[in-house]
C-alpha cells in the first residue's frame, strides 16, 4: 500500500499460521504464569476439507466484522474465520488456548474456541 503499513489477516491455508498462533499462545502463557514457555509446543491444523466444501458451496470461512467506535465516525474492520481445526501439543498451551482464545483481539471476543463433542458429550475423534 504505497509504503504504508497495513494489517495482514492470516487465512486458514497460510503456512505460517500455526507458528504465529503458537508464538501468540506462548506469549499468553508467559503473561499468565510468569514463566518461560520456550519448551512448550502446539500445532494448529485447520480442517482444509471443510474450507474446500465451503468454497464449492460458494461460501466463505472468513468474515469481515466492523467494530464501530462510540463516536460512530471511526471504525475498525477485523477479518475473522470460523472453521473446525485440530490443536495438538502440550496440555498447558491447549488450556491457555481454550481459556484465553487464540490469535489477536481476544478482549473483543475474537479467538474463542470450543471442543467438538458428540451427542453423548464425548470429544469427537480427529477426522
Amino acid at each position: 500500500h504505497r509504503g504504508k503499513l497495513s494489517q495482514y489477516y492470516f487465512r486458514p491455508g497460510d503456512r505460517e499460521l500455526s507458528s504465529v498462533l503458537m508464538t501468540n499462545l506462548l506469549q499468553k502463557y508467559e503473561l499468565i504464569h510468569g514463566e518461560s514457555a520456550a519448551d512448550l509446543k502446539i500445532e494448529f491444523t485447520p480442517d482444509m476439507n471443510y474450507v474446500e466444501r465451503r468454497k464449492q458451496d460458494g461460501k466463505r470461512v472468513t468474515k469481515k466484522i466492523t467494530i464501530k467506535e462510540e463516536d460512530d465516525v471511526n471504525s475498525t474492520d477485523v477479518i475473522a474465520f470460523e472453521l473446525p481445526f485440530t490443536l495438538n501439543g502440550d496440555p498447558e498451551l491447549m488450556s491457555v488456548a481454550y481459556e484465553a482464545g487464540i490469535g489477536e483481539k481476544n478482549s473483543m471476543g475474537f479467538g474463542m474456541i470450543d471442543l467438538a463433542v458428540d451427542s453423548k458429550n464425548q470429544a469427537l475423534p480427529k477426522s
